[in-house]
């Protein structure tokens, strides 16, 4: 994930010829959270997507949104597995898991917090549950302590009489996030979200101007040479805007 985040595209080609699955790793949850990173180069996608939907404070990207936007750059002559009926009933159970998620993670921070007599109550508990965490949904639960204690690291009002863990590394805490996969993964889904994932990532990078990952996510996806034609013109599009 952070390979793809930070476009670090040799890394990324040692772990695809190394045997990575990227059936396995893509999920919903996962490419959603690629498209609301704010790193990597600078794109017009935001400015595309606005003529596509209404934004809003805290907006983030939605693969619905996605979708749509895809179908304007194409010029309406290209439907996006998004917008379909069937992905849109998968989308419902993803954001279904990721509210359930979200109340859980809410309730463990309101009873840890009320649970130390000392602790100092914090004006909005529910503040921290940020966006990142609507995006996770491993139902891991050394992620969900995790979660907690990078609540209490950041909030100091909150940490008046508590024990402080141990400080670690950032590059530690990179490790603890990605063991923990705390960006999307569904350690419980039976089948692939995305039949060419591959393509998905393609059409990903595409659109926020990573032209050598898509270049490798077009050598090494499925159905390559139909491909060339589509990332001609969703290049072509994007530059345009």
């Amino acid at each position: 994930m952070e390979a793809l985040i930070n476009d670090r595209v040799d890394f990324v080609r040692l772990l695809l010829e190394n045997g990575v699955s990227m059936g396995n790793f893509l999920t919903i949850g996962r490419l959603e959270e690629l498209y609301n990173t704010g790193k990597g180069p600078p794109d017009t996608l935001f400015y595309v997507v606005r003529d596509v939907v209404k934004i809003r404070d805290r907006y983030r990207y939605q693969l619905s949104h996605i979708g749509l936007t895809i179908e304007k750059l194409m010029g309406n002559a290209y439907k996006s597995s998004y917008t379909t009926e069937p992905f849109r009933s998968k989308y419902v159970i993803y954001r279904n898991k990721l509210k359930k998620l979200r109340k859980q993670n809410q309730d463990s921070i309101r009873n840890s917090l009320a649970s130390v007599s000392f602790a100092t109550p914090l004006t909005n508990p529910d503040n921290l549950v940020t966006d990142a965490v609507l995006a996770a949904y491993s139902g891991n639960r050394a992620l969900n302590h995790h979660i907690l204690w990078r609540s209490r690291r950041d909030n100091p009002a909150s940490n008046f009489g508590l024990i402080q863990p141990p400080k670690l590394s950032a590059m530690q805490e990179t490790v603890i996030d990605i063991e923990n996969e705390s960006l999307c993964s569904d350690t419980e889904k039976d089948v692939d979200d995305f039949k060419y994932p591959f393509n998905e990532l393609l059409i990903w990078a595409v659109l926020t101007k990573r032209q050598e990952m898509a270049l490798c996510m077009w050598q090494h996806g499925e159905e390559a040479m139909a491909k060339v034609g589509f990332i001609y013109c969703e290049l072509s599009a994007v530059k345009v805007t």
